[in-house]
């Protein structure tokens, strides 16, 4: 972000006038899937994940047994939705 702002050269200048070391980094640039690139992987799933991931934050920030329990009930959904869309999807390839 530094080097977005004052430039590549302009922040070599900034470091070595106030002798500061140049440290070089190799950053790979990945891009940003949103979803997992397979075929059974649907919207459903991907909304179900959601849910769950909501549900496990909220019972790992308050700790208590309802949100606990929450956090199971959309574990159990999303694993049988998860199964039951990959059964389908490989039964349809065979």
């Amino acid at each position: 972000m530094i080097i977005r702002i004052y430039g590549n050269i302009k922040l070599r200048v900034i470091s070595i006038k106030h002798g500061v070391e140049v440290i070089t980094r190799w950053v790979t640039q990945r891009p940003r899937t949103l979803t997992i690139r397979t075929a059974w992987y649907t919207h459903d799933l991907r909304t179900a994940k959601r849910e769950k991931r909501r549900a496990e934050r909220k019972f790992r920030k308050s700790g208590l047994v309802v949100h606990k329990q929450l956090f199971e009930e959309s574990c159990a959904t999303y694993n049988s939705l998860l199964e039951s869309t990959k059964c389908s999807y490989y039964r349809q390839k065979i």
